[in-house]
Order: C-alpha cells, then sequence, then structure tokens
C-alpha cells in the first residue's frame, strides 16, 4: 500500500457532503427530490428537453440547504452546451 511507504504522509480524507438532491426532467415535466421537500412538476412541452433538466437542477439547488450535492443526468444538459444556440 502507498501510504506504508510514506509514512511522513496522511491518507486525504474527505467526508460525505451533509444534504444530497436529485433532480430530473422529462418529455411531460421535472421532478425534484431534496432534503425539505419532493416536487414532481408537469410543465408545457418545450423543443428542448435541456432547458427543462437546467430548470429542475436549479429548483432542487433552490430548494436544498446550503452545502447541498446535486445530482442529476445531465446528458441533455452537456449535450445541449455543446450544440450551437440556433439549435435551441
Amino acid at each position: 500500500m502507498v501510504w506504508e511507504t510514506l509514512p511522513h504522509t496522511q491518507p486525504l480524507r474527505l467526508s460525505p457532503p451533509p444534504f444530497s438532491a436529485w433532480a430530473d426532467a422529462s418529455s411531460v415535466g421535472f421532478s425534484i427530490i431534496t432534503p425539505r421537500t419532493t416536487k414532481a412538476l408537469i410543465a408545457p412541452s418545450s423543443r428542448a428537453i435541456c432547458l427543462r433538466e437546467a430548470l429542475a437542477l436549479v429548483c432542487s439547488a433552490n430548494e436544498g440547504p446550503h452545502g447541498t450535492l446535486l445530482h442529476t443526468d445531465n446528458q441533455s444538459l452537456s449535450s445541449a452546451s455543446a450544440k450551437p444556440k440556433e439549435a435551441l
């Protein structure tokens, strides 16, 4: 093990985040789960699912307490950022 060969160094110990929140979107709306609330919202359809994903992420960031770790499947967010703005 590396730490046995380097006695003068200490292993990096990361504490887990105090809270977690989840955000996801679909063609009919989006949902968020935070320590404070669980919400599912029906939203009018838009052409770009990335906007709905971003809205779900922003809502979960607003609802969660300070220091909350946000979880999302950001495939649509990353693909939208790679597209030209005219495509949205």
